[in-house]
């Protein structure tokens, strides 16, 4: 693009990359009741591990993925995105839906409450803030 730039072109040039990249939202792969799933990461509110189960906690429903896939594999591709927190050893957490830091836990939009331990509590306040300052 050369000089000087006008709104329209901008548009024009930015559009088809900003299509391509909506797109490819990342979604993490669950199966559920037998069934492949595909939950988009900015649709997770938190997963835990309950009794060899994964459960997976959306806005108003939960769903509990087959214990033959354990919460480590599950949960490892989120790790590496800055949205999730990893509370505490079967407890994450994705931050945009996280609306305060209480003393120990997180409190959700949804009015969820999710627990941090008390080895994480100190990385959970740091990240919390500097997620929140970032958006």
């Amino acid at each position: 693009m050369l000089k000087p730039l006008t709104y329209d072109k901008l548009e024009d040039t930015l559009n088809p990359f900003l299509r391509k990249f909506r797109g490819k939202a990342r979604k993490l792969p669950l199966m559920v009741e037998r069934t492949p799933l595909y939950i988009p990461y900015s649709d997770l509110y938190y997963l835990s591990s309950v009794m060899r189960q994964t459960e997976v906690h959306l806005e108003k429903k939960v769903l509990k993925q087959s214990s033959a896939i354990n919460f480590q594999k599950t949960v490892a591709p989120l790790l590496s995105d800055s949205r999730f927190f990893l509370c505490s050893k079967g407890v994450i957490v994705n931050l945009q839906h996280v609306s305060e830091l209480e003393k120990d836990h997180f409190v959700l939009n949804n009015g969820e409450e999710v627990p941090i331990s008390r080895r994480n509590l100190s990385q959970a306040k740091k990240t919390f803030l500097d997620f929140s300052l970032n958006q």
